[in-house]
């Protein structure tokens, strides 16, 4: 049976900072051989990003995906989310993980904010 704490992927979030807290466990879904996966960095990247935009949206594109290393159990994930807003329209949230002051992936994700109001 998965647990939803499985699943989560942000222990904490600071909206005054957009910087986003996991502390990398063994039961978490998304770890294999004593490491998070790359599908777990996404993941990650990505609710963190709803953390900061606080709305619905959707992903259009996941640009610019790199992995220097991948996060080992026991280590603990702060990873920084920008929301930059594109003149010609449309939002893109970057997001820089890094672990111990080190970068070890980062990615942008193009996304569309829901209109909430109707």
């Amino acid at each position: 049976m998965q647990l939803a704490s499985d699943l989560n992927l942000v222990d904490s979030f600071n909206k005054e900072n957009s910087v986003a807290h996991l502390l990398v466990r063994e039961s978490n879904v998304f770890c294999a051989k004593y490491h998070l996966q790359e599908p777990g960095l996404v993941e990650h990247f990505i609710q963190s990003a709803s953390k900061a935009i606080e709305s619905d949206f959707s992903i259009n594109e996941i640009k610019d995906f790199s992995i220097s290393f991948l996060p080992k159990i026991g280590e603990t994930l702060k990873t920084k989310v920008k929301i930059q807003t594109n003149p010609k329209g449309g939002t893109v949230v970057a997001a820089v993980t890094e672990i111990d002051g080190v970068v070890a992936a980062k990615c942008k994700l193009k996304v569309n904010l829901s209109n909430t109001n109707n």
